[in-house]
């Protein structure tokens, strides 16, 4: 199983969870995991909350952290994890995006997943009006 971190810099990560729990409809989500980093924690606290929650979702397949914003601080606090190819950061997530990561944790592996769940965001990116991606 491959560990799924989702950061938010309010309870946005865990209010999207909740929402994939009921889509999916299922009261438990294994190996997903909110994480809140408030704007006023330090540099230092942001890397210690990440990195224990890293310890905790591996177990052996490696995690995707998936990030609100690129360029934001929590995003640039994610860079320090980048090191081999057991930890991947996504950034700017959607619904779709932590939905298809939520279902594939289980049985794809971390490369897949991040690969997969990137192309989810941007194919449910769609303007109704015009039946047209707008990206």
């Amino acid at each position: 199983m491959v560990g799924v971190i989702i950061i938010s810099e309010s309870n946005a990560c865990k209010e999207m969870l909740k929402t994939v729990g009921k889509v999916l409809n299922r009261d438990r989500l294994p190996g997903i995991y909110p994480l809140v980093l408030d704007a006023s924690y330090t540099i230092e606290e942001r890397l210690n909350k990440i990195q224990a929650l890293i310890n905790k979702a591996d177990v052996g397949q490696g995690v995707l952290i998936m990030t609100e914003l690129y360029g934001a601080s929590q995003t640039n606090v994610c860079k320090h994890f980048l090191k081999g190819n057991h930890v991947k950061v996504l950034c700017g997530y959607n619904l779709p995006m932590i939905i298809e990561a939520v279902t594939l944790n289980e049985s794809a592996a971390l490369g897949d997943i991040c690969n997969l769940t990137a192309e989810v965001g941007k194919k449910y990116i769609r303007c109704p009006a015009c039946e047209q991606n707008c990206t």
